[in-house]
Order: structure tokens, then sequence, then C-alpha cells
């Protein structure tokens, strides 16, 4: 408890296969990163919670020719399509100009755990027919997944000649991508959680952030590699990742998450507001 994602991620890895590399990123995806995420990998598998970085993803994949599953659940619903770039429909030709702000949210209604296994099942399978040179089973389809019902359904689904991002006859411009700056997720034990990301990779440097949260009084529950947890006013804990990507729980509200950020972030280690927002 209290590790990066990414970190424990890796660790699991390498314990299961000691023979593999794993260069984990404890970044946030968006417009003017995805791109060299993406370069030289053989396919992406989706594991992203919002729309604007799976626009971001999509764009960076297709300009780099790269496989693309997608896969998305909130309640106990859940979709999954392999986008290849070229030959499918790509993800904003068949869920297209979808505002997060007007989503329903895991923070608001929920998840069920048994339907992101789902999901994320259907993914890797699409995934190794992939590596392996196989046709990927849901290539100009979507599996759409109902656990209320019980219920699975493929879906046909083709290129749209006027996408702005892959159409042959392209009509306007892709949508704006704006990354916010705090966003509300799954809330934790009743707690409110809000993540603010900075524009910027901060680079931080863990042992002055370390020194300084300890100087403000703060306990310091886990430090990793790339990023640590510490105790916060709110009653709850506060996470940051060495990209400056700060969890904060127990806030009240956006502008409190934004207050605690900035006190002990941008004036605590001096970080230009710039490099923030």
């Amino acid at each position: 408890m209290g590790y990066p994602k990414v970190e424990v991620a890796a660790k699991r890895l390498r314990e299961l296969n000691p023979n593999i590399e794993v260069e984990p990123l404890p970044l946030s995806l968006n417009l003017n990163n995805a791109e060299d995420i993406v370069k030289g990998m053989d396919v992406i598998v989706d594991g992203l919670d919002r729309m604007t970085p799976r626009y971001a993803l999509n764009r960076a994949c297709l300009r780099a020719e790269v496989p693309y599953i997608f896969g998305a659940a909130i309640m106990t619903y859940g979709n999954v399509s392999t986008i290849i770039p070229g030959e499918t429909p790509c993800l904003e030709c068949f869920q297209g100009n979808l505002d997060d702000d007007m989503l329903p949210t895991c923070a608001v209604v929920g998840i069920h755990p048994s339907v992101l296994s789902i999901i994320a099942s259907v993914e890797v399978s699409e995934a190794t027919r992939i590596i392996l040179g196989e046709k990927p089973r849901l290539a100009n389809k979507m599996l759409h997944c109902d656990l209320e019902k019980m219920e699975f359904e493929e879906v046909e689904i083709s290129k749209v000649e006027t996408c702005p991002v892959c159409g042959s006859k392209p009509s306007g411009s892709p949508m704006p991508l704006k990354q916010k700056l705090v966003t509300e997720i799954c809330g934790r034990e009743g707690r409110r959680v809000f993540v603010v990301t900075p524009k910027r990779n901060l680079e931080l440097n863990m042992d002055e952030l370390y020194s300084r949260l300890i100087n403000e009084g703060f306990r310091v529950k886990v430090k990793a590699d790339l990023g640590m947890t510490f105790e916060n006013k709110f009653g709850g804990t506060t996470s940051i990742l060495k990209s400056g990507i700060m969890v904060i729980e127990g806030a009240d509200s956006e502008r409190e998450a934004y207050n605690f950020y900035s006190k002990v972030i941008i004036k605590g280690l001096n970080i230009p507001r710039s490099d923030i927002e």
C-alpha cells in the first residue's frame, strides 16, 4: 500500500519473468507525451479511465502505425475494440467528441471489479494474437459486455470517411484535447480523492521532497524510487510521483486539493507555476 502502481507492476512482472526488461513511466498520458510513449511499441493496451488521454493515444498510435487495443468499463458495462491503423476505424470514428465532464465517472457511479477483469482479459487475448502475428478477433468490431444482464454482444463498426482524425475526406478539425489540472477519481473509504497533474514532467528530487515533508511535520509512510506516500492534513494519505503527479485523499474540493498541491510542490520545492498550469 502506498507504492506507485507502475513501480509495483514492474516489480511483479520481473518476479514473474526475470528475463524481461520493464520500463515503468510514472506519467500522465497526454497529447504532449503520447507520441514519445508509443514510439517503437508493437501494440498498445488501453488501461485508461478518461476519453481525453484515449484520444491522445489514438492519434499517436495512428501516426506511429501501432495497433491500439481500446478498452473501457464503468458500472457493470465494458467495451473492447482493436484498432489497426490504416485498416480499421480509429477510436474517434466510433466514440468521438466525448467530453469527459459530461460522462459518468467511477467516483460517482462506481465500477464492478468483475467487469474490469473481463475487459482486461479480452484485451490481453487480442494483444497476444497481434504479437503472435495472428489476426485480432475484434478488428472492425466492438465487443460490448453487460454484466447486469449477463450479455455479450459483438457490434460491427466501420471507418468514417469524414473522421477528422483518420478519414479519407476529413471534415473539420480533431476535437481539441485539454489536460485538466485537477481531476476527481474513485473515492476511498468514504473520502473524496483528487489527482493533480502538472503540465510538464517535473522530475522531482525525491530526497529533497522527503526532507521537505519531514521538516513540515508530515509522516511519510512509503518512500520508493518513483514516488512516496505520506499522511496529509485531511485525515487521509497523499501520494506524489516523481513526475509531479499528486493523488490527494480526503480533500473536500478541487480548490482545496490544488491549494495543498501548491503548498507542498509549488511553494515547498520552488517549482515555477508555469510548469504546473
